[in-house]
């Protein structure tokens, strides 16, 4: 099941960005069936079929194929919220990446930030929740290129001079490539392993002139005690899920050694506390990877060999093996059943 794709908060800086008036973008509220106490609610989510509805017409208003993109040229850090706050007032731009990645869980929970080196290259990857590309292409790809945009929109900002990515790569193929070009100005690739921003190291240690060491120290301890909120509400079960998903997501390797660093606490303590909620790791992983491997089966989009790789699996044939256990059918008999449905 597909998280809830964004707050509203984002959303509105979207639609504003595809809209030129006020008469226009109540408009826009009401051919997409969203209410004005939702609109006013700053903890309202949307949820990915709404936001399909909203890019699928924005498309057909403005004829154009990447709205997201072109909303994130005029996206607003106030968007982000607490986060787009705390990235005005970091030391560097490269802080500010790694403030986004951290906590961008805030606004956004369907998309994940990774930020980390590859060589002199330091590269942003915008990943989005699995199954999401494969059910609703136009919302997805709308909402990786708005990130990218608006991400490189707001490094330009706060440095207050162009920034030029080295290169710009998509695991998909846009249906408007020199759209694409024209906005980033820098190489791109298509077809690749990841969503991502690759920059020069050096690009990134350019200072933010808004830097406030008190109110970024503030700022940060808010952010901290609101993410330890958001997961103290949840059961370590679902946290746990939650990483799996994540790590599966972005294409890192998934052990209950490296979630239990991920949640911050001991393996013996992850494994006692699984425990006291009457599931174990194993468990946990077997049903995420179901989850997902119906998911992209019923996609129509990829191989058995793809899937299996997507689920961290080092040959096919355990991935069959895994499947036929939890369905009692090979990948290949079941997926005419779920393609039925």
């Amino acid at each position: 099941m597909l998280s809830a794709a964004a707050n509203i908060g984002l959303v509105k800086d979207i639609v504003y960005g595809m809209c030129q008036t006020e008469a226009e973008i109540a408009a826009f509220w009401r051919m997409v069936g969203l209410k004005q106490e939702e609109l006013s609610n700053p903890n309202a989510v949307v949820g990915v079929q709404m936001l399909e509805k909203i890019f699928s017409h924005a498309s057909e208003c403005t004829a154009a194929a990447s709205v997201g993109l072109l909303a994130g040229r005029k996206a607003s850090l106030s968007s982000w919220g607490a986060v787009g706050q705390l990235m005005q007032i970091c030391p560097d731009l490269r802080t500010a990446l790694e403030v986004l990645c951290k906590y961008h869980s805030s606004f956004t929970k369907s998309i994940y930030f990774d930020l980390f080196a590859e060589g002199e290259l330091v590269v942003l990857q915008i990943t989005p929740e699995q199954g999401w590309q494969d059910q609703w292409q136009v919302s997805c790809r709308n909402s990786v290129e708005y990130m990218l945009s608006a991400t490189l929109h707001f490094l330009e900002s706060l440095a207050k001079h162009p920034v030029i990515p080295a290169k710009v790569t998509f695991s998909y193929y846009p249906p408007q490539a020199h759209t694409l070009e024209q906005a980033f100005k820098a190489p791109l690739a298509f077809g690749q392993v990841g969503n991502r921003l690759y920059f020069h190291k050096k690009e990134l240690q350019h200072s933010i002139s808004g830097y406030n060491l008190n109110f970024y120290k503030y700022l940060e301890q808010f952010l901290e005690e609101a993410l330890a909120v958001h997961t103290t509400d949840l059961q370590l079960s679902e946290q746990v899920c939650k990483l799996i998903k994540c790590r599966l997501s972005t294409g890192k390797p998934v052990s209950i050694q490296l979630i239990a660093l991920d949640a911050a606490m001991s393996l013996r303590s992850l494994q006692r506390k699984l425990e006291l909620e009457g599931v174990t790791f194993q468990q946990l992983l077997d049903g995420v990877k179901k989850e997902e491997a119906l998911c992209l089966l019923r996609s129509n989009r990829y191989s058995i060999t793809e899937i299996s790789d997507k689920l961290g699996y080092s040959e096919a044939a355990a991935f069959r093996k895994a499947f036929r256990k939890w369905t009692g059918e090979s990948p290949r008999s079941y997926k005419p059943l779920l393609l039925a449905r």
